[in-house]
């Protein structure tokens, strides 16, 4: 991050000269409007999350997205003030911000390789029952899936368990009245709690993790190490303490946001409502060829505190394809159409729900509107599933970026998880990554 605002300043002093002659007094805004639009951005492209340092190609992504969006917003902004849509002028500005890009991404390679690639963080696990074998899953499927090698299990703590006790490669190291010395033995930098029932739990323990904190020592419990690193909820385990664990965001009662997030939804309607009418024609045509019947369809979903609501999409089915009664829409359902098929890949079958959004029974964000037949049948088998209900669903959501479509139960409660997340922690900024990681999806081709 030093070194980029380095860059940045190289950056202005070229923008300087290239557009301006080198007027000095055009460097501070110019300076003050690229910093900003940079860490915004970065922040919220994930440029800067050492989640995604494990992977060069991860970095080179997330550099060309925020190049894109920083470019963008500044050739807006200073475009008038510039005359910037001159074509000189365009390569005038174009050149220093892919140079600004290119450099900072190999320094980004070089920090990867000499610093981030070569930290280590000791972590130990107060507890080898449920929960610390719940926490040690996490672990080890966030070193297989990101190839995290910024951690070490160092072990387990148990005065239950015998010392020979191993999961996963993850051995019971000792009891919990030797945890000073473990910590200090292994120069262990977090300490995971993971004992569910805490009434058999020693006041000299929590004295010893209050020690932790004061000397800079990480202490989490099983239910935040969860959330920080699955980004879910693991509702399964609170089980009558849910509402204990689930504060609602704030936002969820912010005239501020919820206001911000009407008036963008309502642009965003407009505009996905034309864009919507310029694919009709060419949509029209296909389905006379490809697929004869009605172009859109309708259903009602579920929404806000459990009202229905008629929701409508292009057709990507064939007609009457729900002869034999409701039934989940499976990866490759042969019920899908050829243009139905790519209209769901892209997520164009997506677009007339602007009119639910600009209508006021959808956001935006949020979760995923299910038909009453299949929400009847999940509360029955999955608890707090009416939780979601507790937001407008939305055209895109948490759940729908981070995982797959869902077809059995077992798929929705794990997305349950990711909208309970997003209800608990949705903020503007968690609002644009999503609406980041939506375009990712679509560029992708990984639509459903």
């Amino acid at each position: 991050m030093l070194f980029d605002l380095v860059l940045l300043v190289v950056l202005c002093f070229t923008l300087l000269f290239g557009l301006r002659n080198g007027e000095f007094k055009y460097l501070p805004n110019l300076l003050l409007l690229n910093i900003i639009l940079y860490y915004v951005i970065a922040r919220l492209t994930g440029l800067f999350d050492d989640r995604y340092y494990a992977s060069w190609k991860a970095i080179l992504v997330r550099s060309f997205i925020t190049f894109l969006i920083h470019f963008t917003m500044f050739y807006g902004i200073m475009g008038i003030d510039f005359d910037i849509f001159k074509m000189k002028a365009f390569g005038m500005a174009m050149a220093p911000f892919l140079g600004f890009y290119i450099i900072s991404y190999f320094i980004k390679l070089a920090y990867r390789a000499l610093v981030f690639l070569k930290l280590k963080k000791n972590i130990l696990i107060v507890g080898a029952g449920k929960s610390g074998v719940l926490i040690a899953d996490c672990l080890m499927e966030n070193k297989r899936v990101q190839k995290d090698r910024t951690f070490n299990i160092v072990g387990f703590i148990d005065d239950n368990k015998e010392e020979d006790y191993t999961y996963r490669g993850i051995k019971v190291i000792g009891k919990t009245n030797d945890i000073d010395h473990i910590v200090e033995k292994h120069g262990v930098k977090e300490v995971v709690f993971a004992i569910q029932n805490t009434k058999g739990v020693s006041d000299e323990l929590f004295n010893k993790l209050l020690l932790f904190i004061e000397s800079g020592i990480e202490v989490s419990n099983t239910f935040n190490k969860y959330e920080e690193l699955m980004q879910r909820l693991p509702i399964e385990k609170v089980g009558k303490d849910f509402y204990h664990f689930f504060p609602f965001a704030k936002t969820n009662s912010s005239i501020f946001y919820l206001s911000i997030s009407r008036i963008i939804e309502i642009v965003l309607s407009i505009i996905g409502l034309f864009i919507m009418f310029l694919f009709i024609p060419p949509i029209f045509i296909a389905n006379l060829i490809f697929a004869p019947g009605p172009l859109f369809y309708s259903q009602k979903r579920v929404g806000l505190y459990g009202k229905e609501f008629n929701l409508s999409k292009f057709r990507s089915m064939v007609v009457d394809a729900e002869k034999g009664g409701a039934k989940w829409a499976d990866k490759n359902d042969s019920r899908t159409t050829k243009i139905g098929a790519l209209l769901r890949k892209t997520r164009i079958d997506e677009l007339p729900q602007f009119f639910a959004v600009l209508k006021g029974d959808m956001g935006l964000i949020g979760p995923r509107p299910e038909r009453k037949v299949f929400v009847d049948q999940l509360k029955k088998e999955i608890p707090f599933f009416e939780a979601r209900h507790f937001i407008k669903p939305g055209i895109t959501g948490w759940a729908q970026v981070m995982y797959k479509y869902g077809n059995s139960t077992n798929d929705s409660l794990i997305k349950l998880k990711y909208d309970l997340y997003y209800i608990k922690n949705r903020s503007i900024a968690l609002d644009i990554q999503i609406i980041i990681k939506t375009i990712f999806t679509v560029i992708n081709y990984k639509g459903q």
